[in-house]
């Protein structure tokens, strides 16, 4: 499952000085982990992009910090309670435009249009021990699949690193 991940070629470089990384996109200025955010980071140029990763109760990889949802967005609860659609369907704080919850599929889209573009995926402490390491990491690669030359996965839970 993991050697997919062992040859990438990551396509940045540190020609003139340290690389800038977009913690959760342009989230000083867009609700983080949204797809607005992580465009507009994109627009500026910026090459190394963060994103947490989440999952719904029926198994999908959504793009959103918290195990709880109140903090970021219109829902309640833990995300683990609530389906891929419904998260969908909840809005982000912080957006003059409206902007829900994205799911990492969706995500994956931006930066296949943007090859030069590291997406650099945290896989949530919470959604391994919810759904077990192993089903969360097969079906994070699974939708990184598209763009996994251009991906770096990181974890505080140090067994899926």
């Amino acid at each position: 499952m993991f050697e997919a991940m062992s040859s990438l070629s990551i396509p940045w470089q540190f020609e003139h000085g340290p690389a800038i990384m977009a913690h959760r996109g342009w989230a000083s200025r867009y609700p983080e982990n949204s797809r607005q955010a992580i465009e507009m980071a994109m627009g500026l140029g910026i090459r190394l992009i963060e994103f947490d990763v989440q999952f719904s109760q029926d198994g999908v990889p959504m793009v959103f910090h918290d195990a709880v949802l109140e903090r970021c967005s219109s829902g309640s609860g833990e995300i683990f309670a609530h389906t891929a659609q419904a998260l969908s369907e909840m809005s982000l704080h912080g957006s003059e435009v409206e902007e829900t919850i994205p799911t990492l599929a969706e995500v994956v889209e931006l930066f296949v249009k943007e090859p030069k573009t590291v997406a650099v995926v945290e896989v949530k402490e919470q959604s391994l021990l919810q759904f077990g390491r192993e089903q969360v990491m097969e079906t994070i690669l699974e939708v990184l699949r598209p763009i996994e030359s251009q991906t770096v996965l990181i974890s505080f839970d140090l067994v899926t690193v």
